[in-house]
């Protein structure tokens, strides 16, 4: 059987990304650094043709992206040096039904890429979905919760594919904090766009 190769975002046959879709790609602005890490870098803004790549490998199992995904955020914090890099694991459900998880290829891709260790280090515990949920929501009590598996220590970077207000990544930074890790950095696909406060 031979299977046409599509873009990730637009749909239409070719490489993983096309041109005309790298084209419209809109690095992202302002990231909210999710409290406890040291810094946070996104590299799309989560809007567009951009939201549509990360969606096309979260909900259509479009794993080729995540080699031009994995170039572009390797990049970002290249030539920082860690000690491990890891990543926010999805719920047992969400892997079940997906058959993978999307943070994890991204980590494992983006540590071949920087030549660093990368494991697993954290599981997410029972709780709702984040999806659809306002921030203050994420955020609470209800809101999402890690526990690392094992020790860890030095530079950690903690891959995901998309913040939104930062609750799920602040809990995976306060598990690994909590497991050792002298600090931490959060490494993101894309980021939604931060709402104008100021009016």
């Amino acid at each position: 059987m031979f299977l046409v190769r599509v873009c990730g975002a637009c749909g239409s046959p070719g490489a993983a990304l096309c041109r005309s879709c790298a084209a419209r790609l809109e690095p992202a602005a302002t990231v909210r650094c999710p409290e406890g890490a040291v810094r946070a870098t996104a590299v799309l803004r989560f809007d567009g043709v951009g939201r549509d790549l990360v969606l096309g490998l979260k909900y259509r199992n479009r794993r080729d992206t995540v080699g031009p995904l994995a170039d572009a955020m390797a990049a970002a914090v290249a030539p920082r040096p860690f000690d491990l890099i890891s990543w926010a694991p999805t719920s047992a459900a969400r892997r079940r039904g997906r058959g993978f998880d999307q943070a994890r290829l991204l980590a494992v891709a983006v540590a071949r890429r920087l030549g660093c260790p990368c494991r697993a280090v954290l599981s997410r515990q029972p709780g709702r979905p984040q999806t659809g949920l306002d921030a203050m929501h994420r955020h609470d009590s209800h809101g999402p919760a890690f526990v690392a598996s094992a020790p860890v220590s030095g530079r950690v970077l903690l891959v995901d594919d998309v913040v939104t207000t930062g609750a799920t990544l602040a809990a995976a930074t306060a598990a690994l904090r909590a497991a050792g890790a002298g600090s931490v950095e959060v490494l993101v696909a894309a980021a939604t766009p931060l709402k104008d406060t100021s009016r």
